[in-house]
């Protein structure tokens, strides 16, 4: 379910770029919602914030109605929020952040297991559509995949009392490290684990996923100053972090990142001097980056997200989670 904003996200990319109509018109607004689901970090911190808390509340009300007595409802005894897990405890994602990308909310299960089939259903129908047609016009480079999924774990949580969260931060602020954290660590203990670095796919889906959690930190920064929150515990781990992405991240680099077109106002965004077709990305990166490689760039990029990961995990006590299979 985590990886769909990522196709929507391609699906949408290469439909701009080729400029032709491949998304029926019915779910073509869904799609675009789901892609954007990725981009939210990008908000102010408020519209963010009300968006998680508005999915939590959702949750909670629809596994309250689960109970069989009424009284029991208002006692939080029941759980609102399933945390996935890898076997050493790293988050890889939550059920209420998928909620709320794909839209799951307020659906019963029949529902939802329609609505998810069906977007799975389109999504690769678009994506097999584009696969065939590229491969009538160019050879199809062989896509290498390591057999490497890891096993899934998981625990339940009721977001209003649990030992989990930091008890010294709000509901709002838990959910909104929680979700950069689920998004950060699902790239790179799930999708990565099955490409070679080599893949520029999956360098597309870091890159983005790094960048989107880094202006969710940027955010949480801001309210936390703005609002003279007591956290300068936080407000001081975030500003290194942030100083250290300010580098990484120039727009003409992202540009290309975020859209599959390599121009900008018709100027081809690599110069004559660093264009090379043997290159990752045709010598983009050592053209924004002077004259940095590609693996130069991936480990910085890798460096950052492992330190925005650190930062985020250690507000959550891990080690109150009892970890079980499906």
């Amino acid at each position: 379910m985590e990886i769909i904003p990522y196709l929507a996200l391609f699906c949408r990319s290469f439909q701009e770029y080729a400029n032709i109509e491949l998304i029926d018109k019915e779910v073509d607004s869904e799609i675009y919602d789901i892609r954007n689901s990725i981009k939210i970090y990008g908000n102010r911190f408020g519209k963010s914030k009300e968006q998680f808390l508005k999915a939590d509340e959702k949750q909670d009300d629809e596994f309250k109605d689960k109970l069989r007595f009424d009284f029991a409802k208002k006692l939080n005894i029941h759980y609102n929020l399933g945390i996935f897990f890898t076997k050493d405890k790293k988050i890889i994602g939550n059920t209420q952040l998928i909620s709320n990308a794909l839209n799951l909310n307020g659906l019963s299960d029949k529902e939802k297991s329609t609505k998810s089939y069906d977007l799975g259903y389109q999504l690769a129908k678009i994506i097999n559509s584009i696969s065939e047609g590229i491969a009538n016009s160019i050879p199809v480079p062989y896509i290498t995949l390591r057999e490497n999924v890891p096993t899934i774990y998981y625990d339940d949580f009721n977001t209003n009392k649990n030992n989990f969260f930091n008890a010294v931060i709000g509901k709002d602020i838990n959910l909104f490290m929680l979700h950069i954290l689920s998004n950060i660590n699902f790239v790179k203990y799930v999708l990565e684990s099955l490409f070679i670095d080599e893949n520029l796919w999956m360098f597309r889906i870091k890159y983005i996923t790094v960048y989107h959690a880094y202006l969710g930190l940027k955010k949480l920064k801001a309210h936390i100053e703005n609002n003279r929150i007591e956290l300068a515990y936080l407000d001081n781990s975030i500003t290194p972090i942030l100083k250290n992405g300010e580098i990484l991240f120039a727009s003409r680099f992202r540009n290309c990142m975020m859209h599959y077109n390599m121009e900008n106002n018709g100027i081809f965004s690599v110069s004559e001097e660093n264009f090379n077709e043997e290159k990752m990305f045709f010598g983009l990166v050592e053209d924004c980056f002077n004259g940095e490689s590609y693996k130069q760039y991936l480990d910085k990029i890798n460096c950052f997200g492992q330190q925005m990961e650190d930062l985020l995990t250690q507000q959550f006590n891990i080690e109150s989670a009892h970890l079980k299979t499906f």
